[in-house]
């Protein structure tokens, strides 16, 4: 059986060096497999200068320990703060480690996972982290509820439509594109009349570029507004264009239509009907 340690040095808290945690690791496994030879403490693994806001399967060497350990092998850290960033990464990550069959063992709350205890203690962890999800879950429909009943569109803003500069009673407004919406409907009359809409899109796009640079010189990477224009672009522009811009997402637009309008095809033969 294999042991490793696992230890992380924070650059915002160097309370306990990578030498302290070794030690402490080292010190627990002589104590409790002494009468053990088949057990091994193989390495200690230390993340250096990482953030505990990183996941431990993201930093460089926690990364390795689902690799170099196997089933029955153990896991061990001095703190749990160590190892973990947060209740639901702590549940998460000891659940990895559970299906993979690795005991865990945190020094500092004097926890093995793999003990009638621990095991209750993980079961605990996990019922508290499913009833903070939840609850969060429920403040934030709430939220958006009490959002939407004030009059505040969610989401993006649809086609032909923009959030006003100005908040009222601190809901944004939307109000009308003018420009999306010319878009819009010089796109569905150049589809009627057989352009493809790849073209469409690239002299769209070309006569973003002049005004861009008209406004702001040849440096295209200050992008103070859109100026790729794709023929997706112009499909969605002309699809809410023959529908008469209605303050909706693509979604109910279907809905409404009854067909699907992003479809050249069916665009032509919704702008022919109208």
């Amino acid at each position: 059986m294999k042991v490793i340690g696992y230890g992380r040095e924070s650059t915002a808290d160097q309370s306990i060096s990578a030498e302290v945690q070794q030690r402490q690791c080292r010190e627990w496994f002589d104590r409790t497999f002494k009468d053990n030879p088949d057990a091994k403490f193989v390495r200690m693994l230390n993340d250096e200068s990482v953030s505990g806001k990183t996941r431990l399967f993201q930093r460089p060497q926690g990364s390795l320990l689902l690799t170099m350990l196997e089933r029955g092998d153990t896991v061990v850290a001095s703190k749990m703060s160590r190892m973990f960033r947060s209740m639901p990464d702590t549940v998460n990550t000891l659940d990895v480690f559970n299906e993979a069959g690795i005991k865990v063992v945190l020094l500092d709350i004097g926890m093995d996972f793999d003990t009638p205890v621990g095991k209750l203690i993980f079961h605990i962890l996990g019922a508290v982290n499913q009833f903070e999800r939840e609850l969060i879950s429920e403040r934030t429909k709430e939220a958006l509820a009490q959002l939407r009943e004030r009059g505040q569109y969610l989401g993006s803003p649809p086609p032909g439509w923009k959030f006003d500069s100005k908040r009222t009673n601190g809901i944004r407004e939307l109000i009308p594109d003018m420009d999306r919406r010319t878009f819009g409907e010089y796109s569905l009359d150049q589809l009627v009349e057989g352009r493809s809409a790849k073209s469409i899109a690239c002299e769209i796009e070309a006569l973003l570029r002049r005004e861009h640079i008209q406004r702001h010189g040849t440096n295209l990477k200050e992008k103070r507004e859109k100026i790729a224009f794709s023929d997706t672009d112009v499909v969605r522009l002309a699809a809410f264009a023959v529908a008469g811009f209605p303050p909706i997402n693509s979604t109910a637009l279907k809905k409404v239509l009854g067909v699907n309008p992003f479809r050249v095809e069916t665009l032509r033969q919704l702008a022919a009907s109208a």
